[in-house]
């Protein structure tokens, strides 16, 4: 809101209700100048607001307030007052001391409403300000943080959907810290699901023979789905917790996302993806949390 555009009109209303015009054609003058100050101001005043101050009540309210006084000032100064009962001579002193009262009240009125917006206005500056002023809150950290920044790890080996639960369980015998494993189509090596490898052992445990053999050259694929479609009480159906233990993520995927992915599925993992949709690289909830504390140092 500007002062400029509000106080002019008072300041003009102050000095001529403070005089006594006697020529009833002077006040017929000084009311066209008074309502023509006040709905010029009135007018620039609006067209300097924009659009969500002038949806705001108290925009609302002196918009009224100043419309209202024109209507005031015009019917003081216009309207014929010999119908009161008063003397022609006293016309000009009876005009003079109601517009007094009505310029009294509404610049106190408007004085008011002005305080209180500018008031509040500097007070949500100075709340900016602080909060501009103080650290990020690891939240907010988190949504700074992108892929990028937790150094994700290489993903190395990949199997698709035509291999044997048996290639699973050699690759686990030649690695024993891999405790996931990256399921890809045959075709276009573009992510299927990432299992864990407690599944293996246990699919194997669950296939085991009579004579204590076990058979894993069944197809990845064709475990997969006897696994999702086992009913409660199949001992496949205990292995469906060890699927589907990854979100997917882009390396332009901010770390706020991804934990909130994690928070929900109470997983681990992330695996990053090309424009392929083919795993690149994995991102795990410690990494996140190392991410936040390097970030924060």
């Amino acid at each position: 809101m500007s002062v400029l555009s509000i106080a002019p009109p008072f300041q003009v209303m102050a000095l001529v209700a403070e005089e006594v015009v006697s020529p009833s054609g002077a006040w017929e003058r000084v009311g066209f100048y008074l309502v023509t100050v006040i709905g010029v101001s009135s007018v620039v005043w609006f067209l300097q607001r924009g659009t969500e101050d002038q949806s705001r009540p108290e925009f609302r309210l002196l918009t009224w307030l100043l419309a209202s006084l024109m209507l005031l000032v015009l019917f003081v100064l216009l309207v014929p007052v010999s119908t009161l009962g008063i003397k022609s001579n006293q016309v000009a002193d009876f005009r003079s001391n109601t517009l007094a009262v009505l310029l009294t009240a509404f610049g106190a009125w408007v004085g008011a409403g002005v305080a209180y917006y500018f008031g509040r206005e500097n007070l949500k500056d100075a709340a900016k300000s602080m909060l501009a002023m103080r650290n990020a809150t690891p939240r907010e950290q988190l949504f700074e943080l992108t892929v990028a920044n937790s150094n994700p790890r290489s993903i190395t080996q990949t199997f698709g959907l035509n291999r044997s639960m048996a290639d699973l369980e050699a690759a686990l015998v030649d690695d024993a810290d891999e405790w996931f494993l990256v399921i890809v189509k045959a075709d276009d090596l573009s992510l299927v699901t990432v299992v864990h490898a407690e599944l293996v052992w246990r699919f194997a445990v669950a296939k085991r023979n009579k004579d204590g053999t076990t058979d894993l050259r069944v197809s990845i694929e064709d475990a997969l789905s006897a696994i999702a479609s086992a009913k409660v009480g199949d001992p496949l159906y205990r292995l469906q917790k060890y699927t589907d233990i990854h979100v997917v993520a882009n390396s332009g995927t901010s770390l706020g996302s991804i934990n909130q992915q994690m928070v929900p599925q109470d997983s681990y993992l992330a695996v990053v993806v090309d424009d392929r949709h083919v795993p690149v690289s994995y991102v795990t909830s410690g990494d996140i949390r190392k991410a936040l504390w390097e970030y924060g140092q």
